[in-house]
């Protein structure tokens, strides 16, 4: 199943939130890299809890963000540009991805957030239903209707993905992430399709 995001613009002028369906918007909601990454800068602004001024900024830094359309890569010109605006909102109100991907797992409702390097991906779950991005967030997948226990401390979910079992199960052990090195308080594995990933996790706190 292919996921379909709605975001909650909290007052931002983002992708989609305008009214308009402008080529801006139509190329950030065709692509899914793009995709993400604008979510990612509406989740910014709302852990940073904009004022009137913040928004107007960010009005202003999103009229401008047309001008890639006339660049010769359209895509990778508005990737940068939110990969720096992202950068100058989470040093000016100190806040890390790391964080800010916490508290929008939480206001979406998921108990627990995952990763892993196999290669990349990114799960939000909780009892009922969970988002997988894969493949570097290129490939994402709505799983509902999950089957949920308790198996000693871990917790365990499956559903049916595309026609197959999808499992992922998630223990209360030390976890590194073995790119960063992070530190995690869960373990997570994954299984589908006869690959096992592995992975670290850290519930939301809500």
């Amino acid at each position: 199943m292919r996921t379909i995001f709605l975001i909650a613009c909290a007052g931002f002028l983002l992708a989609g939130c305008s009214g308009r369906s402008g080529d801006l918007d139509r190329l950030i909601r065709d692509q899914p890299s793009l995709n993400r990454i604008e979510r990612q800068l509406a989740w910014t602004l709302e852990a940073a809890e904009a004022g009137p001024e913040l928004r107007r900024e960010q009005e202003e830094w999103r009229e401008a963000l047309e001008r890639c359309l006339n660049a010769e890569d359209p895509a990778r010109c508005v990737a940068d540009a939110h990969a720096e605006r992202l950068t100058d909102l989470q040093s000016r109100f100190g806040l890390t991805p790391r964080g800010v991907a916490l508290h929008a797992a939480a206001r979406d409702g998921f108990t627990f957030r995952a990763m892993g390097n196999e290669p990349g991906w990114n799960l939000l779950i909780s009892a009922d239903r969970c988002v997988w991005e894969t493949d570097y967030g290129q490939t994402r997948h709505d799983i509902s209707g999950i089957s949920y226990d308790l198996d000693g401390d871990s917790h365990r979910y499956r559903a049916e993905l595309d026609g197959d079992e999808w499992e992922a199960r998630l223990e209360p052990e030390p976890c590194a992430d073995d790119m960063s090195g992070e530190s995690f308080p869960w373990r997570v594995t994954i299984e589908w399709r006869g690959q096992k990933l592995r992975g670290c996790a850290e519930p939301t706190g809500e």
